[in-house]
């Protein structure tokens, strides 16, 4: 079983971290793994334990393996980030690499290389199984969502944003006018003085 840490981790830093969360060894390279690949079959795969899909979603319901993903999920990045940089790997993904001379694709290498995220499915057909891949379109489109590339509204900011409470009579008066005259809110609904 390969280290998973993504840096230089002795063992009496491996056994300290085993005990601290009460852990075995493979659990914590599960944890590591799932943090690196956010795949739990792939990860449970990779800390070779036995029926990576099932055992996968078993040890994240693990309360040590849970407490240990918090506490380093903290440390390394927030969860969307993290979740960010998995879709910014899967928008750039380029299949051709892994696929053999008859076209077929390989796996085996898929995974290794850590891309068996891409894989949204397998479908079994008549010729065979076929791989089902997630849409990298699709991904790109969320990463520009999450970026506010393809905004409908133009989100304006003042040069100070000033708090209702802090703000003057006339500030608010002017305040209310703005969002009036862009249409945002409907006079009607104005509570009158």
């Amino acid at each position: 079983m390969r280290n998973p840490f993504p840096h230089a981790v002795d063992n009496d830093e491996i056994t300290r971290l085993m005990k601290e969360y009460g852990l075995t060894r493979r659990q914590l390279f599960f944890a590591e793994f799932y943090l690196k690949y956010l795949n739990a079959t792939h990860a449970a795969e990779l800390a070779n334990f036995g029926s990576p899909n099932v055992t996968g979603s078993y040890l994240l319901a693990n309360a040590s393996i849970k407490r240990y993903l918090s506490d380093r999920f903290k440390l390394i990045k927030t969860p969307n980030d993290v979740l960010l940089g998995r879709l910014d790997l899967m928008a750039s993904f380029n299949l051709a690499p892994y696929l053999t001379d008859d076209g077929k694709v390989n796996l085996a290498k898929l995974k290794q290389d850590g891309y068996g995220i891409m894989i949204k499915g397998v479908k079994p057909t008549k010729y065979g199984n076929e791989i089902i891949f997630h849409d990298s379109v699709k991904i790109a489109e969320l990463i520009g969502k999450n970026r506010r590339l393809f905004a409908d509204v133009v989100v304006e900011k003042s040069k100070e944003d000033v708090p209702a409470t802090e703000m003057t009579d006339e500030d608010m008066q002017e305040a209310t006018q703005h969002i009036l005259n862009k249409g945002l809110i409907d006079p009607d609904d104005l509570i009158p003085d």
